[in-house]
């Protein structure tokens, strides 16, 4: 497809998420000069609704002031005839969800043999500090006025972390009014998610950056074990799948992952905010 939308150009569809379409693009100038990005565009029935619209459009002008290395930047939010959309930095890589698809079963080793990992864990440290740092970034951010701007990502999952060509790991993204769209998911689309939800993100409570970080390291033992800690696909599924977390995240130890990164992910994941890192600075250092 080749397709004008506005200053882009549309190039081919990338996927359908739970709040609009994804798109390669490209931003189109003179001489031939032609960039690629990411459109997403806001769902219709999202989009009949003028608060979540402005909202929308609020909220990715706040994420414009994210600028670290490790977060896919946004580069424009605008609309296209009644479309509204945002432009993100294209990432040409993987996600951790294809990396995982891609790798072959771990295979049986010792029971406390590193054969045992899925992926090494020296990787998966890396991955940790490189989104932390993000996550940091993100939580620090200052406006105008000199206070926090909060800023929470909302849906830190194996899809949403992407890994360069040249190996730098970057997020991608931050959800915009996601939290004012989340009765207005599909059921479908929240299903995806449902393994990466906190307790006080699924109960729909006031959220700050230590639900990413619970996020962040139910993804860390995925890529650890091959599993996903919280194998749920109903939320009536979820108050027995946290209840036995703590003993999944334990049994990394089993399959050769170090006592300090199974410490790491089990403060990370505690079921209780004020029982996990304070900031995702901590995780970092």
């Amino acid at each position: 497809m080749q397709t004008e939308f506005g200053r882009y150009r549309l190039i081919r569809h990338l996927a359908t998420g739970g709040m609009g379409e994804v798109y390669l693009a490209e931003a189109v100038g003179a001489a031939g000069f032609a960039k690629r990005l990411v459109i997403k565009t806001l769902r219709a029935d999202l989009a009949e609704d003028p608060a979540l619209v402005q909202q929308f459009v609020s909220e990715g002008r706040l994420l414009e002031a994210l600028d670290h290395p490790n977060i896919a930047q946004v580069l424009d939010l605008g609309q296209v005839g009644e479309v509204t959309f945002l432009a993100l930095e294209y990432v040409e890589g993987f996600d951790l969800r294809a990396i995982l698809r891609t790798l072959p079963a771990a295979p049986a080793g010792e029971a406390n043999g590193p054969a045992g990992l899925r992926v090494p864990e020296v990787c998966v440290w890396y991955v940790l500090a490189s989104i932390a740092h993000a996550l940091d970034h993100a939580q620090s951010r200052v406006g105008a006025d000199g206070k926090p701007l909060g800023i929470v990502h909302h849906d830190v999952t194996p899809s949403n972390v992407m890994v360069r060509l040249d190996g730098h790991v970057k997020l991608v993204d931050f959800g915009v009014a996601r939290t004012a769209m989340m009765n207005r998911l599909s059921a479908t689309a929240l299903r995806g998610k449902l393994p990466y939800l906190s307790p006080e993100h699924a109960r729909q409570q006031p959220l700050d950056g230590r639900a990413d970080l619970f996020a962040l390291g139910l993804v860390a033992a995925e890529l650890l074990s091959g599993e996903r800690m919280l194998a749920v696909s109903d939320p009536s599924g979820l108050e027995s799948a946290w209840q036995g977390l703590p003993e999944r995240i334990a049994r990394l130890s089993d399959r050769g992952a170090s006592s300090e990164l199974v410490a790491l992910l089990a403060s990370m994941t505690a079921l209780e905010p004020d029982q996990r890192p304070a900031t995702a600075a901590e995780v970092a250092e």
